[in-house]
């Protein structure tokens, strides 16, 4: 009978434990994180709107991914007008690379590119999503890339820099593009794009909603 007595709280603790982690994770999903720790991580990555805004949008994505130009095309520009234009949020992207090797070559040009002449940055980077063929063959080439680069507005001396400095092992933008790899491992993501706001991470990024919720004053 003592045993009874005793067996029955501690299931009901159980249960209520239960009920606690439930609700926890609703709130805060697993792959939630620190908004100051993946904004220090990301402090090199592209960005796009006010540096100081009160929120923070990151996008780890794949030049070669068709959900990523499906995002960028469907929904980014939605998420430029209402928040980034009026300076609500800054926006962010981190080159997974994950879909072979002309996916890191990409990474390493659009980093080349944004650390000389970073005004140009955003027109390569709509441009590559734009070329993107509808499959998954290897289609991203220096040649390629050279020509994209020579197409912007940029001076000759510093357009000549750019593609040296991503063709150059050890480089500064290959550093960044590794670094860009072992940020999506370390964020411990699973595909791209893969969305956080404010370190809240989107878990259907194509739900203009639940990137809604998580800015901050929910504007």
């Amino acid at each position: 009978m003592l045993k009874k007595r005793i067996v029955v709280p501690i299931l009901l603790l159980i249960i209520l434990l239960l009920i606690g982690c439930t609700y926890f994770f609703s709130k805060v999903g697993f792959q939630d994180t620190n908004p100051k720790k993946i904004n220090d991580d990301t402090i090199n990555s592209p960005v796009m709107g006010n540096t100081k805004a009160s929120n923070t949008i990151i996008e780890f994505m794949d030049y070669k991914c068709p959900y990523c130009k499906k995002f960028h095309e469907s929904h980014f520009q939605k998420i430029k007008n209402k928040y980034i234009n009026n300076g609500k949020s800054n926006y962010k992207v981190v080159n997974a690379s994950i879909l072979g090797e002309d996916s890191i070559v990409a990474s390493r040009a659009a980093h080349s590119l944004y650390l000389y002449y970073p005004k140009e940055y955003w027109k390569f980077h709509n441009r590559l999503l734009k070329l993107q063929p509808n499959n998954e063959n290897k289609w991203i080439t220096t040649k390629l890339l050279d020509r994209e680069l020579s197409k912007l507005n940029i001076p000759p001396k510093v357009l000549n820099k750019i593609k040296k400095d991503y063709k150059s092992k050890n480089s500064k933008s290959w550093k960044l593009a590794n670094n860009d790899k072992k940020l999506y491992d370390k964020y411990k993501n699973n595909y791209v794009p893969s969305i956080y706001v404010n370190g809240k991470f989107i878990d259907n990024p194509y739900d203009s909603s639940e990137i809604e919720k998580a800015m901050k004053n929910n504007y």
